[in-house]
């Protein structure tokens, strides 16, 4: 039997890189996935739940749609046992939630009721909301399990390893089809040959991840990590951001490593900004055509049509203020707003562009819930700085907790920056893929939270 010393990080990562390779190019690849991690979980009996995220984040991916669903009922089933097992049918022995939070959780449950209820479609909009709900059980069983810095990074290391696991089926697709191909990937004809997803814009991830190896740097206790692993993997999580082609993601990036780097030390920072200035200047002036790929990588010219999304958005606002469209509708309501141009473009054979949204967090939750959506939408944020702020002010004294706040508000930054440039990441109505990265680092901002408000006197007490 392989020793049981051999850490995760080694292990878990190599198998399912190892599965990939097996598995990439044959028919053979959900089955050996299954088989491996199978193995990895007798083995490390230890580290389901690190398995579990890894599991619901990257195997929910284009070469497994098929088996998406059958997969994420298996895990949420898996997770639930694991819960009832350690706490019981004993309310009294879950894990308390700040107030603050309850109530945020409260005022987007009754948005989404109210909503639902005023719905066109009403199936479509019920469905929705139950996945919604069914997703924030999911993201409380994983806080319920953090009691110790242990898990804490456990958590974080396995996001690192969705990154490496996603961003290898990116270069695998890469490789295959050349740049050119690729990066029209949506529009190929035969999607079979793709690892990974066409939507892969709208994964926050990638972002999460960078921030997270940021903040790793300035780690100093027991979980410090090499400087070479750390460079080497924020280099591969970089290349992995540039080749993904999201622009809210590759902002959001920049604007969390920012807040990280002003915070914790403003001399990197300063270091950070100029030799990111001579990288652009230096390219500008030695490569080609520099502007006319900058463009086209950027997809300036698309700008336009984000404009026409907003005023669409806005439109359904408008026409729709109190309770919305219901959620889910946008997509379907889209069509009766858009210009014969769009409606035409989208419905173009071989185009898989994803469901149209107004390209915007603000105005799709507004559109589809009403006045109580955009209240909500706002208050995510507002509630999400509380705490954040609260602990950083908390954690000061405690190098390696401060570093790990910081990182999660830069975190919070960057998705607040995205918000108005994409709808995904957080209130998506339970799209794991895209919104549990965001909330497992919540998670273990309240872990952090509840550990230093030891104080009888908060008012801001947990129920």
């Amino acid at each position: 039997m392989i020793s049981r010393s051999i850490p995760l990080k080694i292990l878990l990562p190599t198998s399912l890189i190892l599965a990939l390779l097996l598995g990439g190019f044959s028919n053979l690849l959900f089955p050996v996935l299954l088989i491996l991690i199978a193995f990895v979980l007798f083995i490390f009996k230890d580290h389901l739940l690190s398995i579990s995220i890894v599991s619901y984040i990257a195997l929910s991916n284009q070469f497994l749609q098929g088996y998406r669903n059958y997969l994420t009922v298996s895990i949420t089933l898996f997770i639930s046992y694991l819960f009832f097992q350690k706490f019981g049918l004993e309310f009294s022995n879950y894990k308390k939630i700040p107030k603050v939070l309850i109530y945020f959780l409260l005022l987007l449950s009754i948005t989404i009721i109210l909503s639902t209820l005023f719905s066109a479609n009403l199936i479509v909009s019920f469905q929705v909301s139950i996945r919604n709900a069914i997703f924030f059980i999911i993201t409380y069983i994983f806080y319920s399990f953090l009691n110790d810095r242990k898990q804490l990074f456990s958590y974080m290391y396995s996001l690192l390893t969705v990154m490496i696991v996603l961003g290898l089926f990116l270069f695998i697709d890469l490789f295959k089809l050349g740049i050119e191909k690729f990066f029209i990937r949506a529009i190929l004809q035969d999607k079979s040959v793709l690892l990974s997803s066409v939507a892969n814009t709208g994964m926050t991830i990638y972002f999460i991840s960078i921030a997270i190896i940021t903040g790793l740097f300035f780690i100093k206790g027991d979980y410090k990590v090499s400087k070479t692993i750390l460079i080497i993997l924020f280099s591969f999580n970089l290349a992995v951001l540039v080749i993904a082609n999201s622009r809210g993601g590759i902002l959001a990036g920049l604007i969390s490593i920012t807040y990280i780097l002003f915070t914790l030390k403003k001399s990197i920072f300063l270091k950070f900004v100029f030799i990111t200035i001579g990288i652009f200047l230096l390219t500008l002036l030695t490569i080609p055509h520099t502007v006319d790929i900058a463009e086209n990588y950027l997809r300036l010219h698309t700008v336009s049509d984000r404009e026409a999304y907003w005023q669409i958005g806005l439109e359904i606002i408008q026409d729709y203020p109190f309770f919305g469209i219901g959620p889910g509708l946008f997509s379907t309501y889209f069509y009766n707003y858009a210009s014969s141009m769009h409606v035409n473009f989208l419905n173009s054979p071989g185009i898989d562009s994803g469901s149209p949204h107004p390209h915007n967090f603000f105005l799709y939750f507004s559109a589809e819930n009403g006045i109580l959506g955009f209240i909500t939408s706002v208050t995510f944020f507002i509630a999400f700085f509380y705490f954040a702020f609260r602990t950083k002010n908390l954690t000061k004294s405690n190098h390696d907790y401060y570093v790990i706040t910081i990182t999660i508000i830069g975190i919070g930054f960057g998705l607040l920056v995205k918000s108005f440039l994409e709808i995904l990441g957080y209130l998506s109505y339970g799209f794991i893929t895209t919104d549990l990265p965001f909330w497992l680092m919540y998670g273990v901002l309240l872990f952090i939270y509840k550990k230093f408000s030891v104080s009888p006197f908060n008012k801001f007490q947990e129920i």
